[in-house]
């Protein structure tokens, strides 16, 4: 019963989409880092949820830089976690790594595309909306916005544009029609300001970012791990208005099989959150509802072994469609 609810993803599906909500930006110096070992930090904010890494040294030997990305690269992959390098695409190509991070005084997109390849990531640093724009033209794959605040690992900082800044920006891309770009900010965030940040900069319902960029907030961390899972908790939290709110705009297709002393109730919480509920224990309507790209409710109650069957027929039917399956099974 159990290996069927895994929803499998059919072999022909695209893989899924990078995940920028804690975006994890290195920092080797000892003022950040002290006497620590870099690839144990990493792993232990991988632990604790990062979902990208951006190995950023642009001073050091590179051959040391090679040895360091092959090490951490180790690390992301045991976790399904891209890993970019931030500036120096000769590093990126030699270790193959998933892509790369390009301020506005590096290499423009169209030559680091040529290096990497189509199939790598491209980010691009901006600070303000024709830098943000003009990357999306570009073809950048996400953009790095700020800096929001001031912040000790980054010197050169040519601007600082705060919350207020960042929402400007994610306004410009929605009218300039590259809402779909995923963003993160970056400067100076850390679990004492992150929820506010996202909040503040959200242009919601048109764009909202996509997660925050930290350096000292995790490296600088007693507790990386600790510090990324609050982290993540943060972006989490911010996306729930925003899960809401495509609901209410989609209308997906909610199949519910429940038992009947919930399915009035059912029905009538779907409907009043902007979802579109059909009510079917007949399992072999589930082919065909599944192709519909909804998901599969199921409330089993108290199951018979006639229900079982059911239910199992229902659920391979929404596992081979690549579709979620959601079970509930209390009574």
């Amino acid at each position: 019963m159990l290996s069927l609810l895994t929803t499998k993803r059919p072999t022909t599906a695209p893989a899924p989409p990078p995940n920028y909500g804690v975006y994890l930006v290195t920092d080797s110096t000892p003022a950040i880092l002290g006497d620590r070992d870099l690839a144990q930090v990493v792993e232990a904010a991988l632990r604790g949820g990062v979902t990208c890494v951006q190995y950023r040294d642009k001073l050091g030997e590179h051959a040391a830089v090679v040895a360091t990305a092959r090490k951490l690269h180790v690390l992301t992959r045991r976790y399904g976690v891209p890993l970019l390098i931030n500036d120096r695409v000769d590093v990126a190509v030699e270790v193959g790594c998933e892509g790369i991070h390009i301020g506005q005084d590096d290499m423009n997109v169209h030559e680091a595309r040529k290096l990497v390849g189509n199939d790598k990531i491209i980010g691009v640093t901006a600070s303000n909306a024709d830098e943000a724009i003009r990357a999306c033209e570009d073809g950048a794959d996400y953009l790095g916005l700020g800096t929001v605040f001031s912040t000790a690992t980054k010197k050169d900082t040519k601007s600082i544009i705060g919350p207020s800044g960042v929402r400007t920006i994610l306004k410009a891309m929605v009218e300039a029609g590259h809402g779909a770009v995923p963003t993160v900010c970056i400067g100076g965030i850390n679990n004492d300001n992150a929820a506010k940040v996202l909040a503040q900069s959200s242009a919601a319902p048109a764009k909202s970012l996509d997660g925050v960029a930290v350096v000292s907030a995790i490296i600088a961390a007693e507790d990386p791990a600790e510090a990324a899972r609050c982290l993540a908790g943060h972006v989490a939290v911010a996306a729930i208005p925003l899960v809401v709110g495509a609901v209410g705009r989609t209308t997906p297709l909610s199949h519910n099989m429940t038992n009947l002393v919930v399915q009035n109730f059912a029905a009538n919480v779907a409907l009043a959150v902007g979802a579109s509920p059909i009510m079917s224990n007949y399992a072999a309507e589930a082919t065909d509802l599944a192709k519909l790209g909804g998901a599969l409710v199921v409330n089993m109650g108290t199951v018979t072994p006639e229900g079982l069957a059911n239910y199992k027929q229902a659920i391979k039917a929404y596992n081979d469609a690549g579709r979620p399956v959601i079970l509930d099974p209390v009574g």
